[in-house]
């Protein structure tokens, strides 16, 4: 397999593990938490929102 393909793999699997994943987990969490006339679409976006604000700190301060 070519490396570019490799790295791309790799990239792509770091991408969701770190992100997608805990970023899922946010939303199934304020799913089970909330009772369902309680829902509110923004409310899981500022949990997320929250979440990303550190995943970009995080990347930022490895340089």
């Amino acid at each position: 397999m070519p490396a570019t393909k490799s790295h791309s793999r790799g990239l792509i699997s770091g991408l969701i593990s770190s992100f997608y994943i805990p970023r899922w987990r946010i939303f199934i969490q304020y799913l089970k938490s909330t009772p369902p006339a309680s829902y509110n679409a923004r409310g899981t976006t500022r949990s997320a929102h929250c979440y990303d604000q550190h995943i970009i700190l995080v990347f930022l301060r490895s340089f």
